[in-house]
């Protein structure tokens, strides 16, 4: 797994790139964390080269889902593969309030401007 951090319309932006595996979890977490401790309650999770995501990295999703939703922050998953989108529906994390998933950044931007 590779991570990556940017900055997009001034969001954090946290890249995932190759197999999220159970060891890298912590890893993940960390990361997301320190993105979110730049703006608050809202970040950019760019999926586009994330191949695979086990257990231990959907429960890191949930897990930002949980913080992020009392306080109004989104979690938005760009560029998900069929995969993924597929795995996100499954285990219903595609309906917890606060996860959201886009084709592109544009995507997310917009709906971000459009609902404040």
């Amino acid at each position: 797994m590779k991570l990556v951090n940017a900055t997009n319309h001034d969001l954090p932006v946290l890249r995932i790139e190759g197999d999220v595996e159970f060891d890298d979890a912590p890893k993940l977490e960390q990361a997301a964390w320190d993105a979110l401790g730049r703006t608050g309650v809202t970040i950019v999770l760019d999926l586009e080269k994330c191949t695979y995501l086990n257990s231990a990295g959907l429960a890191v999703l949930f897990s930002l889902v949980r913080w992020a939703r009392p306080k109004k922050g989104r979690i938005l998953a760009v560029r998900p593969s069929a995969e993924l989108l597929h795995l996100f529906r499954s285990v219903r994390l595609t309906g917890e309030r606060g996860f959201y998933t886009f084709v592109d950044m544009e995507s997310a931007y917009e709906e971000l401007l459009a609902t404040g």
